[in-house]
């Protein structure tokens, strides 16, 4: 296990020096918090850095975490206004992990912290702590951290990401009574082909009068239907598919 040398400052604000055995950078910050003491400088001793590599197999979980908009939302604006509150990145990370309720985003900061204390960009962080993360986001926010303006860059993003998701819910509405539509046309449409057309034909049959041509088209179509429902279902599920991708 590495060992990892630290100066620190105890709540008294003197200078308290020694070391940690611990798996790695981060978990050193956590143990360094526990004891009241804020971290002024960790680095790993030089006599260590051989035990370093098999530790690195034992290192904590840091699967990446999917999030839902909502959540990207909701970390993005708190985020944001811990950042203009005046906290750092690592203050504001540490007090959402204590102070949220969802445990997706909780864990997303931590490995966000986590992260950050082993030396990693804002944006390589996001990246690894959540597929959710989409590329744009992760380069504004790489943008804003070069340029130190990544308050507001935050606040922009999370504007825009509630834009979003309220002409997506819009459009969703306003697509409901068109698919209810659809789905009525549809259900009447294989009841008449499969109900009323074969009774016709019967009755036209039993009575020996030539059919029109629209009636002959219209069974020679419901009988197509019967034959290869199951191709135009297979066409239609792939369709769908492919625009969903």
């Amino acid at each position: 296990m590495p060992t990892f040398a630290y100066t620190a400052l105890n709540t008294s604000g003197q200078t308290v020096t020694g070391s940690l055995a611990v798996n790695s950078r981060a978990e050193a910050f956590r143990k360094l918090e526990a004891q009241a003491l804020t971290p002024v400088k960790v680095a790993e001793e030089a006599k260590s850095a051989k035990a370093a590599a098999s530790a690195a197999a034992k290192a904590e979980d840091n699967t990446p975490v999917k999030l839902k908009r909502a959540q990207i939302i909701l970390f993005t604006e708190e985020l944001a206004d811990m950042l203009d509150g005046g906290l750092q990145i690592d203050q504001a990370l540490r007090v959402i992990s204590e102070r949220q309720e969802d445990l997706a985003l909780r864990r997303v900061s931590n490995i966000l912290r986590d992260q950050l204390r082993e030396g990693s960009t804002v944006a390589k962080a996001l990246k690894k702590a959540s597929p959710s993360f989409d590329e744009l986001y992760c380069n504004l926010v790489a943008a804003g951290e070069v340029s130190g303006s990544l308050a507001p860059i935050l606040r922009r993003l999370g504007q825009n990401l509630v834009v979003i998701a309220e002409l997506q819910s819009k459009v969703t509405q306003a697509m409901i009574y068109p698919a209810f539509l659809v789905g009525a046309c549809v259900v009447l449409m294989i009841v008449f082909m499969t109900v009323m057309v074969p009774q016709i034909t019967d009755l036209l049959d039993k009575g020996g009068q030539q059919l029109p041509m629209a009636t002959q088209m219209l069974i020679s179509f419901n009988n197509f239907l019967a034959a290869w429902w199951w191709v135009i279902l297979a066409v239609i599920t792939i369709i769908a598919l492919s625009f969903k991708g």
